[in-house]
């Protein structure tokens, strides 16, 4: 399967109803797809986390040396890794809403297609309905 990079997201997209709910047949249904499932999530760390990270670093080491476990600096440190890291927002199996523009077709070798978006490209999340 395909892994996306950065924070990139692999969506297979469902397709639009061709028959309405009474059975009428919709011959030329050409509204393009704005839902599908996420089918593989890339990881995209903060543009500064290495910078961050390091001066989270310098922080604890300044701390130790002058004899501290539990300093202001060992909460910087930790509040300063805490805003850098990242974690996706959907994750596989999850149904979501994009824009009609967004995305970039791909076909891979099973002659499945899938759309390939950015984060941010997707609108919102359907969460399922608890009964």
């Amino acid at each position: 399967m395909l892994k996306p990079l950065g924070d990139r997201i692999l969506i297979k997209p469902i397709k639009n109803a061709e028959e309405t709910a009474s059975g009428l047949v919709l011959v030329e249904h050409r509204k393009p797809e704005t839902m599908g499932e996420v089918v593989s999530v890339g990881f995209c760390a903060h543009p500064l986390k290495l910078e961050v990270e390091s001066l989270a670093d310098l922080l604890v080491r300044r701390a130790r040396a002058s004899g501290l476990t539990e300093s202001p600096e060992h909460d910087a440190s930790e509040m300063l890794k805490t805003l850098v890291r990242r974690e996706p927002l959907v994750k596989a199996g999850d149904t979501v809403i994009f824009s009609w523009t967004a995305g970039q077709d791909i076909t891979l070798d099973d002659d499945e297609r899938y759309l390939l978006m950015k984060e941010s490209d997707i609108l919102a999340v359907l969460e399922p309905e608890i009964v």
